[in-house]
C-alpha cells in the first residue's frame, strides 16, 4: 500500500511538472514544450487524467510538434474515460466533427448528455438544439438526460421521438417503458423492432422477455433462443452469460456443459461479473472443465471484488469450507454478510442450500442478521419486496454501458 501511494504521488508530481513546463509559470518553470511532453507522457501512460488531457491538447494544437488529431483523440478519450470533464468536452467535439476519429454522432450526443447531467450549460444548449432539430441521436441523448434527472415522462417523450426515426436504443428504451407499464404486447413489439435492427442489447432483452410470455409455445422458445444466440454471436457479454445458462440447464436447447463453459468464458473475457462467477462455479463443480478449486477461488475473488453478490457469497463459502484457500471463518462471515446485505434472492437460495443461518453464525453483522431472520421464512413470498424494497432499474448508464442483471441473474431471471 505504501509503495502504491508513493508511486501515485510520483505520477502526480510528473503530471504537475509537465503542466508547469507546458503553461510556463514565472519563477517556477520556463515554457518548454519538449520537457512538457516528456513529463506529461510519463504521467499519462500511468493513467493520470490531467496529463492525458494536456498531452491531447499538445497534439491537437500542434504545440511544438506536428498536429496529430488521431493522437490527440486517443489521449482525450483516455482522460475522458477517467471522468475528466474538460476531456469529455473535447471528446464530444471530436466525435461530432470527426476529428481524429470517424464521425460518430451517436457517441458524441451521449457524451453531451453526460456533460449536460453534470451542469455543463454549453452541452445542455447543444443537446437541446440538436434534439429540437430532429437529430435522433440527440433526441435519445436528451431522453437519457431527463431520465437521469428522474423526469421519466419527459424522457419517454424524447425516446419516442427518436424511436419514430428507427434508432434501436430508443426503441429499446420505449420497450422498457411499456414493460414497466405492464403492457407486454407493446413492450415485445418495440423490443422486436430494435432487435431486428441488430442491436445486441435489444436482442438479449427480447429473448428474456419472450421467456416470460405466459403459456410458452415452441415457436416462442425457438425465437427466444435465436435472438439470444444472435446477441451472443455479436460478442455481447450478458448474452453469452445467459446463453451459457441455457446450455447448462437445457432451456430451449439440449443441455451441453461444454458449450455452457465456452459461453461463460466469452462473457468473462469481457470482464462480465456474472460470467466470471459462473466460471468459478464451473471450476468448483467440474462443469464442462476439469475440477480445480484453486482456479474457482480466483474467479470468485475477482467477481466478489467487482461487487457481484452471488460471487461474494460463493467467495465467502470458499473461506468457510477451505475451497481453494486456507479456511478463514472471519473472512467468510465478512463476505457472506456483504452478499446477504445486498438482498439478492439467489444469495439466500445458496445459503439455505448450504444449511447456513447467518443469525447463528455471526451476531456481529447486524444488517445480515436482520435480513436473514426476516427473509428465511419465505423469501420468495409477498413480503420479500417489502423487506428489501425494489431497486429502481437503470434504463441507461452514462457513459452508455447498461448492465443486464444484478449479480443474481439466473436462467429465469428477467432484465430490470
Amino acid at each position: 500500500m505504501l509503495y502504491k501511494s508513493a508511486a501515485q504521488n510520483y505520477m502526480l508530481a510528473q503530471s504537475a511538472l509537465g503542466t508547469l513546463y507546458y503553461t510556463g509559470f514565472e519563477g517556477v518553470a520556463e515554457h518548454d514544450l519538449k520537457k512538457a511532453r516528456h513529463w506529461l507522457r510519463k504521467a499519462a501512460v500511468q493513467g493520470d487524467g490531467v496529463a492525458q488531457y494536456n498531452l491531447g491538447e499538445i497534439y491537437y494544437n500542434g504545440s511544438g510538434i506536428r498536429t496529430n488529431y488521431k493522437e490527440a483523440f486517443k489521449w482525450y478519450k483516455q482522460s475522458a474515460d477517467d471522468g475528466y470533464t474538460v476531456a469529455q468536452q473535447k471528446l464530444a467535439h471530436c466525435y461530432l466533427n470527426g476529428i481524429g476519429t470517424r464521425k460518430n454522432e451517436e457517441k458524441g450526443y451521449l457524451v453531451l448528455s453526460w456533460l449536460a447531467l453534470h451542469e455543463d450549460e454549453e452541452a445542455q444548449t447543444l443537446l437541446q438544439s440538436a434534439a429540437d432539430s430532429g437529430n435522433s441521436y440527440a433526441e435519445y441523448g436528451l431522453g437519457v438526460y431527463h431520465y437521469n434527472k428522474n423526469d421519466e415522462a419527459t424522457a419517454n417523450q424524447w425516446f419516442e421521438k427518436s424511436a419514430e426515426q428507427g434508432y434501436a436504443k430508443a426503441l429499446c428504451s420505449v420497450a422498457l417503458y411499456y414493460k414497466d407499464a405492464e403492457d407486454k404486447e407493446e413492450s415485445l413489439r418495440y423490443f422486436r423492432l430494435a432487435a431486428e435492427k441488430g442491436d445486441a442489447e435489444a436482442q438479449t432483452r427480447l429473448a428474456l422477455a419472450l421467456e416470460n410470455v405466459p403459456e410458452k409455445k415452441a415457436p416462442e422458445n425457438e425465437e427466444a433462443f435465436k435472438w439470444m444466440k444472435a446477441a451472443a454471436d455479436q460478442g455481447f457479454p450478458q448474452a453469452n452469460y445467459f446463453l451459457g445458462n441455457f446450455y447448462r440447464s437445457g432451456t430451449w436447447v439440449e443441455a451441453d456443459n461444454n458449450k455452457a463453459f465456452e459461453c461463460y468464458t466469452k462473457a468473462a473475457e469481457q470482464n462480465d461479473s456474472d460470467g466470471l462467477e459462473r466460471l468459478g462455479e464451473c471450476y468448483r463443480d467440474g462443469t464442462g472443465v476439469p475440477m480445480d478449486e484453486n482456479v474457482a477461488f480466483q474467479y470468485f475473488e475477482r467477481t466478489a471484488k467487482m461487487g457481484n453478490a452471488k460471487g461474494q457469497c460463493n467467495f465467502g463459502l470458499c473461506y468457510l469450507n477451505g475451497i481453494g484457500c486456507n479456511q478463514d471463518t472471519e473472512l467468510a462471515f465478512q463476505w457472506i454478510s456483504l452478499a446477504a446485505g445486498s438482498g439478492v434472492p439467489i444469495v439466500f437460495q445458496i445459503l439455505e442450500k448450504e444449511g447456513l443461518d447467518i443469525a447463528k453464525l455471526s451476531d456481529g453483522y447486524k444488517r445480515s442478521l436482520k435480513i436473514w431472520s426476516r427473509a428465511t421464512d419465505d423469501w420468495f413470498g409477498e413480503n420479500f419486496s417489502q423487506i428489501f424494497g425494489e431497486s429502481k432499474r437503470s434504463l441507461v448508464a452514462i457513459p452508455p454501458n447498461d448492465k443486464l442483471g444484478n449479480g443474481g441473474s439466473d436462467v429465469n431471471a428477467c432484465v430490470g
